[in-house]
């Protein structure tokens, strides 16, 4: 299942709050549309969402390669706990976004990741992390 904050009206547009939550066991759906939680579509890229996403604790969240896809402006990403997730905290569309002090546990175990960074002005600081490879990814835009 995944948690979405869609931006298709236009009270859904600004300043959600995801804090201190569990997600766990999400199964590997095999496919696109696995992500955990996802805010914004592509249509809404350039939206600007002002979601916070904080205090989470993500278990063994494998739905696909992206355990959080952003996918919209302006959302915050801080003091999160990935452990053993297979995938990465996904800026696909979107700028302006601030990813801070998240944590990251792989404990060996295969497909685990960071941060895949994508787009403009994109902000990440104090990242601690325990994989396999490196903890970020970066990717320019075709604007």
């Amino acid at each position: 299942m995944t948690l979405a904050v869609r931006l298709d009206t236009e009270a859904s547009r600004e300043n959600n709050h995801r804090s201190i939550q569990l997600f766990w066991n999400h199964p590997i759906l095999g496919s696109n549309g696995g992500e955990t939680i996802r805010i914004g579509t592509s249509h809404y890229s350039l939206t600007n969402s002002n979601t916070i996403v904080e205090y989470n604790y993500f278990d063994r969240c494998n739905g696909e390669h992206e355990i959080i896809s952003n996918k919209s402006c302006r959302n915050t990403f801080r003091y999160n706990t990935f452990f053993e997730c297979q995938g990465t905290l996904t800026m696909r569309h979107g700028n302006e976004t601030l990813v801070e002090s998240n944590y990251f546990f792989g404990n060996r175990k295969p497909n685990t990741g960071g941060i895949r960074i994508i787009n403009e002005k994109q902000k990440v600081i104090n990242i601690l992390r325990r994989i396999n490879r490196l903890p970020l990814s970066a990717a320019r835009s075709s604007s």
